[in-house]
């Protein structure tokens, strides 16, 4: 049986989503590449998970 594409995506995004909240904005963001507003995504993201 074959999984669907989205069946490894998703874990796989969940997975660096995490790692992006724990490594903190400084350690992100010297990684470089991503977009200047990603961090406000994320940042909301982690609010909306904290409450």
């Amino acid at each position: 049986m074959r999984l669907p594409w989205w069946a490894l995506a998703l874990p796989v995004l969940a997975f660096v989503a995490l790692l992006t909240l724990i490594a903190g904005p400084a350690e992100a963001h010297a990684a470089g590449g991503s977009a200047p507003g990603a961090g406000q995504v994320i940042e909301r993201i982690h609010a909306l998970l904290a409450r």
